[in-house]
């Protein structure tokens, strides 16, 4: 273990993001997302089967830009697949692409269930206000979803708590004294940004979020708005003596 991420590691006043009750997912994969995921499936499926999706390509620069983008989601609220005979919008869209379907691992193991995902969709993961990573990035910012998309597989996320929490948590992750803690357990990408990966982030250690002040939190927040990082690091070594 590198000596810098040692020491904080054995901090007991530190905790883990999981710790402090966030829960840490990656986006959904669906073996074919030329099919499932398109900015036209509102013209081509019903809508009730669909979710505004998030992609990597959507958070760059440090900027939030929806390319406008849906998921298209072939399971019922109990998890089980829906009956296409329920839905011919979606039925007549899934056979235009049965071929290339049904050649999918996930489909070969499963014949019947030949329109499914890799990965089963939980609608009501759209909701939910979350954490964005994208997992190779270069951006210095954190971004917050207060509920209106869905991740897709480039993505790695964060939900749990308050919404102004998960703002607290996402200004952490963009300071020097969690940056330092992933550059130490993680290989750099080119251009030497490292990457947003579950088993990474499980490995973080921040101090209890919950403890923080009102008026520091107001302050953190504030900096967060803004984009302040150097600002953000100032409060934190103070706080912390980072």
């Amino acid at each position: 273990m590198d000596k810098s991420f040692s020491s904080v590691a054995t901090d007991h006043a530190l905790k883990t993001i999981e710790q402090q009750g966030f829960k840490i997912g990656i986006g959904a994969a669906t073996g074919a997302d030329a099919i499932f995921v398109s900015s036209d499936l509102p013209d081509r499926v019903e809508s009730e089967l669909i979710l505004p999706s998030i992609k990597a390509r959507d958070l760059r620069g440090n900027q939030f830009n929806w390319h406008g983008d849906y998921l298209l989601n072939p399971y019922n609220s109990d998890g089980s697949l829906i009956d296409l005979a329920d839905y011919p919008l979606a039925g007549a869209y899934f056979e235009q692409h049965r071929e290339r379907l049904t050649s999918r691992h996930v489909a070969r193991k499963s014949p019947a269930k030949w329109y499914k995902t890799i990965d089963r969709i939980s609608p009501s993961l759209q909701k939910q206000p979350k954490i964005l990573l994208p997992d190779m990035s270069g951006n210095t910012f954190v971004f917050v979803d207060d509920g209106s998309y869905y991740p897709l597989h480039s993505i790695y996320y964060i939900t749990g708590q308050s919404s102004v929490r998960l703002r607290l948590l996402a200004a952490f992750l963009m300071s020097d004294f969690v940056r330092d803690q992933l550059s130490a357990v993680t290989n750099a990408m080119n251009g030497g940004f490292s990457r947003w990966q579950s088993q990474h982030l499980r490995k973080l250690r921040i101090p209890d979020i919950g403890a923080i002040s009102e008026t520091d939190t107001q302050q953190i927040l504030s900096f967060y708005e803004c984009k302040e990082i150097s600002s953000i690091n100032h409060i934190i070594n103070r706080l912390y003596g980072t």
